[in-house]
């Protein structure tokens, strides 16, 4: 059981390591606590085989579909259900009535809907795709964004190990980008960073520091 997190570690060991490690006794691997990069998916699926994960392979960037009588359905701010493809609040719903919630959270329940305040969208197949935290929407000047669309690509960056975008006050633009980044030992060049998220988000949600 891992977190996304840590296959990113586990990744950067490099290939040396990767083939040096003895996988005859592992049989599967879940990872939970946060959305998994696609491109890092894939890349453990490479290396650990990718008949044992048939499923995200057609749906690339996945969490997986309801099942064992569960239902999900993403709604708008308003509570509407939105169309299929359409990014809004995941609200679940299952057989017997039993609650979602986090241990220590109040349940959120609409008319026999929860949500844990996770957003997402359903393909057309009713698979879904887990996007953020609602209350981690970023909004600075008029660009609205999660965070997770910024830390995904700062952690493919070779130096560093993990990534944490948040937002703090800004007198001129609402809210500025800021980033926590986890290296690995070596000393980062903040402009070299800089330069080269520039190249793959737009230039509103590079960090300011």
């Amino acid at each position: 059981m891992l977190v996304p997190t840590m296959m990113n570690h586990l990744w950067l060991l490099g290939p040396e390591a990767r083939a040096a490690a003895d996988l005859s006794l592992l049989e599967s691997i879940l990872h939970i606590g946060a959305p998994c990069a696609p491109w890092l998916k894939r890349a453990w699926i490479d290396w650990l085989a990718p008949e044992r994960v048939l499923e995200w392979l057609a749906h690339p960037g996945s969490v997986g579909r309801p099942v064992g009588g569960s239902r999900m359905r993403i709604v708008d701010k308003r509570g509407d259900e939105l169309p299929r493809g359409s990014t809004g609040l995941i609200q679940m719903t299952c057989d017997g009535d039993i609650p979602y919630r986090y241990l220590g959270a109040e349940s959120k329940r609409t008319e026999g809907w929860d949500t844990l305040a996770d957003v997402g969208r359903l393909d057309d197949d009713g698979y879904l795709y887990a996007v953020d935290r609602i209350d981690d929407q970023i909004t600075t000047g008029s660009t609205s964004f999660y965070p997770i669309e910024v830390e995904q690509q700062l952690e493919q960056h070779p130096s560093v190990r993990s990534a944490a975008v948040v937002r703090v006050p800004d007198d001129d633009l609402g809210q500025r980008v800021h980033a926590i980044i986890d290296t690995d030992g070596n000393e980062i060049d903040r402009q070299q960073i800089h330069d080269w998220l520039r190249s793959r988000v737009d230039a509103e949600k590079v960090p300011r520091e």
